[in-house]
């Protein structure tokens, strides 16, 4: 993740049309930094700081002026307060966002951001429900699709011909749940 946080923000950073007159770029963090996902979240942000600070080294090196400055705010984990937070955010200039990172919260946001004209980039939204070529999101994790698939595969392997399947009440789990049922049906296994 962190090389490819690199590179985007690096895009961002030298290309003239975006910022020829940046002297700071601010990127916007959205992560749950208390509530459920906090583990996720504080892991992600340490990933995220690395990669500025490794920007910021790197434009000094090369006597570059500008400088990637990050505003962190809280969604806890929660579509609404992930919302309420991308607006702040947006309120103080920001238009790249690290986060949100749930299918969730990504829904709850997605049209907002499409409108505001800010990209998001969320680390681990999955879900295939979300995927438009038209709209400002880039996700790293694999799809929901990928991950059924190599689950189903790795199942059929090992000898699973049953599959017990917990997964959260919301749209990653949901829609992860159903294409795994498919993809476990089709190597003939049964799934409850």
């Amino acid at each position: 993740m962190r090389k490819f946080l690199i590179s985007i923000l690096l895009v961002f950073m030298v290309t003239p049309p975006l910022c020829a007159n940046l002297k700071t770029l601010k990127v916007g963090v959205l992560l749950p930094l208390s509530g459920p996902l906090v583990n996720q979240g504080k892991a992600q942000l340490a990933a995220i700081k690395m990669a500025q600070e490794d920007i910021n080294q790197f434009f000094t090196k090369i006597n570059l002026p500008q400088r990637v400055a990050l505003i962190t705010e809280d969604s806890e984990g929660n579509p609404k307060k992930a919302l309420a937070q991308l607006k702040s955010l947006r309120k103080r200039d920001v238009h790249l966002v690290i986060g949100p990172n749930t299918s969730a919260s990504v829904k709850n946001c997605l049209e907002y951001a499409n409108r505001a004209r800010m990209v998001l980039i969320s680390p681990s939204s999955t879900t295939p429900l979300l995927a438009n070529p038209r709209d400002n999101l880039i996700r790293l994790s694999v799809s929901d699709e990928g991950q059924a698939e190599a689950l189903s595969q790795s199942c059929e392997n090992q000898g699973i011909t049953q599959l017990v399947c917990l997964t959260r009440d919301d749209i990653w789990g949901q829609e992860l749940h159903k294409l795994i049922k498919e993809k476990f049906k089709e190597k003939q296994g049964l799934v409850f």
